[in-house]
Formats: C-alpha cells, sequence, structure tokens
C-alpha cells in the first residue's frame, strides 16, 4: 500500500454548487485599523460557525510616535489609507453585504484621528466607527467568548498601542478597562523590554485597575498578534505538531519562563526563530513584557491563546440571540459538510441510532459524539485508501475558530475509526498524545457505532429512523423495524461484534415487529 498523503487535500468544499456558500447569508467583512497594522477578513457569512474566505494585513504603524506629538505620521496615514482603501475594494468584490471599518487606539487617542477618519470615509464611502477602550474591551471579549463558549477568566487584547482587559465569568462580560501598555508605545520610552524601568512603567499602568487581582488562579484569554507570536514561538520549541493557535494552553509557569526568554533574546536571535515575522521581531520582547506583568498582578493559573479577537466579536455582535446560543462546536461541524452529504443529512440520525448505546455518560462526551457523527461523512469521495487519514486530518485542521485542541484529537479519532483506520496506526499518534487512554475509547467506540450505522443504512439516514442500538445491562442490542430487516447481513454483524467488543458486550439483533424509537 503507498504511504498515505502526509498533508491530504482538503475535500469539505469540492464539488459545492456556486453560490450555495451563500445560502446563510451574503459575505461579511471587516477591517481592523489598529496602532500597528490594518487587517481586512472577509467572512463566509454571518453565521454561529463560518470560515474566512480571505485575510490580509499591512503594516502601517499609525500608532508609532503618537505619545510624542500626539498626532498620525502623515507617511502612515497615507499607508492606511492606501491599505483601507484596496481593503474595501476587495470586500465589494467579494459580494460583501456589509463592511464594517472599526478603528482603534491610534485614531481614537490622535489629535488628527477625526480629520483621519473623515478622510477615509471620502476615499472609500464607508464610515469608521472610531472604538472607545469600552467598546474595543467588549467586542474583543465577545470573539472570546464566541469561540471560547462559557470562558471565565480575564480577556486581554493587546494591541500596538493599547491593552483592553475584560473580566469575564461564566461567558458573561463584567469589569473592563483599556491602559496605554500597547508595543508600539513601550517602545516609545527607550530601553530594554527586561529592564525595571520599563516593568515598572507596565505595573503602573495596570495598577490603575485593582478588580484584576479577581484573575487570581483564573486563566488569561490571550488576543492580539504579538501574543500570539508568542504562542508559535513555544509550539515551535515544545515540537508541538498540532499547529492550531486556538485554544493552546500553557501554564502559569510556563507562560513566564516563554516570556522571560523572550525579553531575553536579542533581535538576532529572535530573527533566527522561523515562526517569528519580521514585522514583529521589535514588538515581540515588549508583548512578553506585558504579558509577564499581567500574569503577576492577576495570579492568574494559565494562559488560554485565542484566534478571536475584536474581528470576530464584531461578526458574533450581529448575530441574534438565538444564533448566538447554538453550540459553536455542533454548528462547525454541521458546516463543515455542508452541501456534501450523499444522500442527505446523516449526522442527527446516527446520534439519535447511538444515544441509547451509552448510557448516563457526560454531557461533554455526548456533545463530541454528536459533533463526530455531524462529520461522519466527511470523506466518502475520497479513495477508500485514504478516507481514514483524510477524515481524521480534516477534523485535526477544521478551519473553525471554536474548537478546543482535545476535541479536535476526540473527533479526529472517531473519524478515523469511522472509516476503518487500525488504532495504533502512525496518523494516529499526533491525536492519541492530546486524550487520555479513556477518551481516546471513547472516541474509537465511536466511530465503530458510526460505521455499524453506514452498513445498516445503506448510508440512507431515513433507513436510520427504523433501528436503534440500546445498552441492556451486558447485552448490546441491535433493534430494527420491519422495513430494514432485509438490509441486515454479515458486514452488519462483524461491525455490530466491533462495537460490542469495544464496550465489553454481548451482541444480539433483534428484528421488531413494529419500528423501535430511537432516543
Amino acid at each position: 500500500m503507498p504511504p498515505s498523503p502526509a498533508r491530504p487535500r482538503p475535500s469539505r468544499r469540492e464539488g459545492r454548487p456556486a453560490g450555495a456558500a451563500r445560502a446563510a447569508g451574503r459575505p461579511y467583512a471587516v477591517v481592523d485599523v489598529g496602532s500597528n497594522s490594518v487587517r481586512l477578513v472577509v467572512f463566509e457569512g454571518v453565521r454561529r460557525a463560518t470560515v474566512t474566505l480571505y485575510n490580509e494585513k499591512v503594516t502601517c504603524e499609525l500608532g508609532r510616535g503618537l505619545d510624542e506629538g500626539g498626532r498620525l505620521d502623515p507617511a502612515n496615514v497615507a499607508r492606511a489609507v492606501a491599505a483601507i482603501t484596496r481593503f474595501v475594494a476587495i470586500a465589494r468584490s467579494a459580494g460583501a453585504g456589509a463592511v464594517d471599518l472599526i478603528a482603534t487606539a491610534a485614531v481614537r487617542d490622535a489629535v488628527d484621528g477625526e480629520a483621519f477618519a473623515v478622510a477615509v470615509r471620502q476615499a472609500v464611502g464607508v464610515p469608521v466607527r472610531v472604538l472607545s477602550g469600552a467598546e474595543e474591551a467588549r467586542l474583543a471579549a465577545l470573539g472570546v467568548v464566541s469561540g471560547i463558549p462559557g470562558a471565565d477568566g480575564i480577556v486581554g487584547d493587546l494591541g500596538g498601542g493599547s491593552l483592553e482587559v475584560v473580566d469575564v465569568t461564566a461567558g458573561a462580560m463584567g469589569r473592563h478597562g483599556t491602559r496605554s501598555v500597547g508595543p508600539l508605545r513601550l517602545m516609545a520610552l527607550g530601553g530594554a523590554a527586561s529592564s525595571s524601568a520599563a516593568r515598572e512603567a507596565v505595573d503602573r499602568e495596570l495598577g490603575a485597575l485593582p478588580w484584576l487581582t479577581a484573575g487570581r488562579g483564573r486563566p488569561i484569554f490571550a488576543v492580539g498578534g504579538a501574543w500570539r507570536a508568542l504562542a508559535r514561538l513555544h509550539m515551535a520549541q515544545a515540537d508541538y505538531t498540532l499547529r492550531v493557535l486556538h485554544n493552546y494552553r500553557l501554564n502559569a509557569v510556563e507562560a513566564d519562563d516563554l516570556c522571560a526568554l523572550v525579553m531575553r533574546m536579542g533581535h538576532q536571535s529572535l530573527r533566527r526563530v522561523a515562526t517569528v515575522s519580521r514585522n514583529r521581531l521589535a514588538a515581540l520582547p515588549w508583548a512578553a513584557l506585558v504579558l509577564q506583568r499581567l500574569l503577576a498582578v492577576t495570579g492568574a493559573g494559565a494562559v488560554v491563546f485565542s484566534a478571536n479577537g475584536l474581528r470576530e466579536g464584531a461578526l458574533f455582535d450581529r448575530l441574534s440571540a438565538a444564533e448566538r446560543r447554538r453550540d459553536p462546536l455542533l454548528a462547525a461541524c454541521a458546516d463543515a459538510v455542508r452541501d456534501q452529504e450523499r444522500i442527505g443529512p446523516h449526522g442527527e440520525a446516527l446520534r439519535r441510532f447511538l444515544a441509547a448505546a451509552f448510557p448516563g455518560e457526560p454531557p461533554r462526551i455526548a456533545r463530541l459524539r454528536h459533533a463526530t457523527a455531524l462529520l461522519s461523512d466527511v470523506a466518502w469521495r475520497e479513495h477508500p485508501e485514504y478516507r481514514a487519514d483524510i477524515a481524521l486530518q480534516t477534523a485535526l485542521h477544521l478551519p473553525y475558530g471554536c474548537l478546543a485542541h482535545d476535541e479536535r484529537a476526540w473527533i479526529a479519532l472517531g473519524l478515523h475509526a469511522r472509516y476503518g483506520g487500525v488504532t495504533d496506526a502512525p496518523e494516529t499518534r499526533l491525536p492519541r498524545r492530546l486524550l487520555d487512554e479513556a477518551d481516546a475509547g471513547l472516541a474509537r467506540t465511536t466511530g465503530l457505532g458510526l460505521r455499524l450505522g453506514f452498513a445498516l443504512s445503506g448510508a440512507s439516514p431515513r433507513a436510520l429512523g427504523q433501528a436503534v442500538l440500546v445498552r441492556d445491562g451486558a447485552r448490546l442490542v441491535l433493534k430494527v423495524g420491519p422495513r430494514l430487516a432485509p438490509m441486515l447481513g454479515e458486514l452488519v454483524e462483524r461491525r455490530l461484534r466491533a462495537v460490542a467488543e469495544a464496550v465489553g458486550a454481548e451482541p444480539v439483533i433483534v428484528t421488531a415487529t413494529t419500528p423501535p424509537r430511537p432516543a
């Protein structure tokens, strides 16, 4: 058998009818005018789970030198206006139904910030929404909550000119503040990020927010490009091969050690680190300083890096209350196979088919099984020899900012088993490293159950309405209705035995005179 490809071709968008991606609305664009850069993100639609159609950044450094004269540098203004003009044109070309042009600390604090906003509106015909510190903090927190429902800790959004912090409790926003400790402003102080003067300057700013001590023992949710660069650096050091920043977690000691290391590294040393963008080199030690001092002031127990921030918060802010309440994991998995099922949506039918086979399980596992069922036909178009590997890789690398790393691993192992992958295959090493043995076993058992469901139904979701899998003491009972009985056979019996062996039960098939009632 030829070796599996190292980076399988993603298949989820292939064959989608023209315009189908717009079924839930036209694209939505955000142009984020920050102190360090101007960025465009075009989202596929205004939905609970959506992917990015286009993402581009231009480093303009609007905030450089702002504290010296209070005005935006004319050369940087020209670069920013040119970038904004290009980005609005791209958004319109993509058919965006709305374009939000958002400006943060540099434009907010500059004496000529209002004049800049007027000039931009005249150039592109889109009004500039200059956020207050409170509004910037709110949108950053919404971005985190959109990807980490129930987040509980201190959200910190580090831009070039400022740090926004919000106390988030079980997903609800509380006290907030904004401080002028962005790397561009700190660099203007001169000296080194590792100096006592720099540390004291940051501590003075953070000390103006005494409520930050409410973060003791809770995580900091770190937002912003400079902090994401720190996460990439740690991933490279730790040889962490799942290169997904969202929900990457360090305990407080690991985070403090990383910050101390970066502050000690010189410019030339940082340049040799392949994961660090050259545009971030000068700012990185200062970003490390702010994170280290925030850890010290809050007494936080961990740092969780969020790929979602202000731009995702602006999207979340547009959702209806009902759409916000949707589970982002399940929404993402449903979206990933939208318009791709063979005969029709299969995930919900499979979830109902398997529900009674795992009585008394924690809601966390039921949710992961549901997500895996929604994705269970994701690789059906692929060559049979590669389906297990491609399904596993698809789950690990789904382009949605709402999956934790252990969730990706759980679903990946479940899908690998659903397509007949063997337990100790080389491609399973990464997800097995991210899970304990019990969770890995539950994921594999789910995959075996899904494999049984497909064999029994012939991939028809309607047929599964005539069957249910039930755990009855020491027995695992497959109950089928009269119309489904002719579809029983050796393959079904073999796959039922595999599930039964995985749960330590005796396999039994019962043909009912009336259709069984799935849970």
